[in-house]
């Protein structure tokens, strides 16, 4: 493939396949992968993401004023970060999306994210 079509459809071709693979490796129950994402430290993370999204901007804009060497100011804003989102998905969070579930009328089963709810009808008929 020359370097001018690699450019224009190569990179693409393998984007797609690699997606494709990793779709693939974390979708089949028995893979490595699969597994490795199932531990329990990586679904806990999960679970805080949000927070860690929310929180870990404005925690690091303050530990960046101190003087202290930059692996020290780090360590302490992952610190404070995992902290912090760990209390806000706690006490905040989590009793939102129990509300969240009592007004929908249904919890979806373990395994199964928001969209399995929803069907995909393309005539557009509705239950």
């Amino acid at each position: 493939m020359t370097p001018d079509a690699m450019a224009r459809f190569g990179w693409v071709v393998v984007e797609i396949s690699v997606g494709l693979i990793v779709l693939f490796l974390v979708t089949q129950s028995g893979t490595l992968l699969h597994r490795a994402l199932e531990a329990g430290w990586l679904v806990w993370i999960g679970r805080i993401s949000y927070g860690l999204y929310l929180w870990h901007a404005p925690i690091a804009s303050k530990v960046g004023w101190w003087r202290a060497p930059e692996p020290v100011k780090m360590a302490v804003t992952l610190a404070l970060a995992l902290l912090v989102a760990a209390i806000s998905y706690r006490w905040i969070e989590r009793p939102f999306l129990r509300r969240k579930a009592k007004l929908q009328g249904a919890v979806s089963a373990p395994g199964q994210g928001s969209l399995a709810r929803y069907r995909f009808d393309p005539v557009g008929s509705s239950d």
